[in-house]
């Protein structure tokens, strides 16, 4: 039996194996938690940089649908830009923002 306050894995009296500590780590933070992890940074990432980089009026519209997302972006009630991805909001987030600079330096 695995006992964490003794200090050692379940086969070993005296300390963890590099084994017993991967499984520990998998069991709480699984690849698909780690993988929902590194999603949601590049999220966070994402729209962070629409902020610094949009100015205030700015309007992001976020649609999910059938695996798409859809973003489009506003700046005073005109519209700006639009992206869609299948793999990924950040990219399409990230995507639309480019595109705006672009359509706000003419």
């Amino acid at each position: 039996m695995t006992m964490p306050h003794l200090m050692n894995c379940s086969h070993s009296e005296d300390g963890w194996c590099l084994g017993c500590v991967t499984a520990l780590w998998d069991e709480y933070n699984g690849p698909g938690k780690r993988e929902a992890a590194k999603k949601g940074e590049k999220l966070t990432a994402a729209i962070n940089n629409a902020c610094k980089t949009l100015p205030d009026n700015a309007e992001i519209i976020i649609e999910l649908s059938s695996g798409y997302a859809d973003v489009e972006l506003q700046i005073d009630g005109q519209f700006a830009a639009f992206t869609s991805s299948r793999d990924s909001l950040a990219e399409s987030i990230h995507d639309a923002t480019e595109h705006a600079k672009d359509w706000l330096s003419k």
